[in-house]
């Protein structure tokens, strides 16, 4: 199992405190592709953009999508799953094991939410074949207490996902993200009822066609700081 970091270049200090708040987790760092640098006429023409969709990203939002766009086809290419981070990411101490014990144990699956955006409602199965719940953190004590989260072993239970926003981390089968590769692209426009702007909201529209899982409760979190963000408009 490949661990991949996502960090642009011109943000060492991002990768500085990841390693700080993450100090038992072994990964490999990926460079992430700056949407600053990218020609936005060519994301058209290549057919991963819409006309609309890339108008509306931010350079960040681009450069988000393409960093894992790359990704799964590298996971496609090794033909083993992996599990992909952004470097904002609080996570338990054990995570590197906690991951290799689930994605092993579990008797199926295509794509594991190890944590998500806590600022956004999440729909998980948690009564199978009855009914969804829908959980609402109290965000203001996420940002108080996620140090606490990387001191922590935590039992995580698992349950089908239908809504939730944000790729702070997450596992992917080859199959899965050639799934991905073939059905989301070109990033189609969900801004009519949505406030986040990334490929994570094409995601959600084909959670209900895969075996995707939330961990509960989750073993990685993230501030999902916006005033800080490559991906807001003012910070990309």
């Amino acid at each position: 199992m490949k661990y991949k970091v996502i960090n642009l270049t011109r943000t060492p200090d991002r990768l500085v405190l990841f390693k700080k708040n993450n100090p038992n987790f072994k990964f490999e760092r990926f460079s992430a592709i700056d949407g600053k640098k990218i020609d936005r006429k060519s994301l058209v023409e290549y057919n991963i953009m819409t006309e609309s969709t890339n108008n509306r990203y931010t350079d960040g939002a681009i450069g988000v999508a393409l960093s894992h766009k790359t990704l799964w086809e590298e996971c496609v290419k090794l033909n083993e799953p992996m599990t992909i981070l952004e470097d904002d990411a609080y996570l338990v101490p054990n995570f590197n094991d906690l991951v290799l014990q689930y994605t092993a144990k579990l008797p199926s699956w295509d794509f594991i939410f190890w944590g998500m955006n806590l600022d956004q409602r999440i729909v998980l199965e948690m009564s199978p074949g009855v009914a969804t719940a829908e959980i609402n953190y109290n965000f203001e004590n996420v940002l108080t207490n996620i140090q606490n989260i990387t001191k922590q072993h935590i039992t995580p239970y698992f349950y089908r996902c239908f809504w939730g926003v944000g790729l702070v981390c997450y596992s992917i089968t080859p199959q899965t993200a050639q799934y991905l590769l073939d059905n989301i692209f070109p990033l189609k426009d969900y801004f009519d009822f949505r406030d986040n702007h990334g490929i994570d909201n094409s995601i959600i529209e084909e959670l209900q066609n895969m075996n995707a899982l939330a961990c509960f409760p989750p073993v990685a979190m993230t501030l999902n700081d916006r005033y800080n963000s490559t991906v807001q408009e003012n910070n990309s």
